[in-house]
């Protein structure tokens, strides 16, 4: 995959038409962060035909873009279907779905091309933390698990723990992202007193979106954060 484009400036042209290819950035760095993921952790991803992949803690955010994750089908050629669960208590997902219970897979339309060639993609709401949804029946174990913009160092921390135990515990291969190196290595930090093994330690991600947000809680003055700006890899135990 080529490299993405640079990050916009303050003093950049307001009329300049690769701004909105920046501003897409936005929505594609979930997709793109994906497809970097499974490939550093799967040797063989270009030879998959399923893909299923894990959103924790997802929000409307995530829904918002789906119609992106058919990015998967048309940047890995054999994939003919990839199935995303959205899962997270504030998951945004069909009103009538109660909490804690896994909703019915749905199939979600492709473009022309894809579609003639019998390409799916589907998608299924859990409404709970996810080490809940992994007793559930329905629950079966992804090719990667993805927390965009984690935070989880920052609140809840108490709350997030059984969950990183799980993940760790069941060697699933996970993917988090976050809005600063700080957020980055105070979670790795956690991972280490687990054992977790790291594919990737954290490091700038290059498909971060590149729309600047200032930074007013940490950092220099006039700095700034980008959507999925750090992340890393991690998956079982070190041995």
């Amino acid at each position: 995959m080529a490299v993405p484009m640079r990050a916009l400036h303050a003093d950049d042209e307001d009329d300049n038409p690769e701004h909105f290819a920046i501003s897409a950035t936005e929505g594609s760095t979930i997709s793109m962060t994906i497809v970097a993921a499974l490939e550093a952790a799967i040797p063989n991803i270009v030879d998959k035909q399923t893909v299923t992949v894990h959103i924790l803690s997802a929000t409307s955010r995530e829904s918002s873009y789906m119609l992106l994750f058919e990015d998967l089908l048309h940047l890995l050629p054999r994939l003919e279907h990839i199935h995303v669960v959205l899962c997270g208590p504030n998951v945004f997902g069909p009103i009538s779905q109660p909490l804690g219970e896994v909703g019915q897979d749905m199939e979600m339309d492709c473009c022309p091309e894809c579609t003639s060639m019998g390409r799916r993609r589907s998608m299924a709401f859990f409404k709970g933390p996810y080490h809940e949804y992994a007793h559930k029946a329905a629950f079966k174990k992804p090719d990667l698990a993805v927390l965009f913009n984690s935070g989880k160092s920052q609140e809840a921390v108490e709350t997030w723990a059984p969950t990183t135990r799980f993940l760790v515990d069941s060697a699933i291969t996970t993917a988090y992202t976050t809005y600063t190196e700080r957020e980055a290595m105070e979670e790795a930090a956690e991972l280490e007193v687990l054992n977790a093994r790291f594919i990737i330690r954290p490091e700038v991600n290059k498909w971060r979106g590149l729309v600047p947000w200032p930074e007013l809680m940490e950092g220099e003055e006039h700095s700034s954060w980008y959507q999925n700006y750090y992340w890393y890899i991690f998956q079982g135990k070190q041995d």
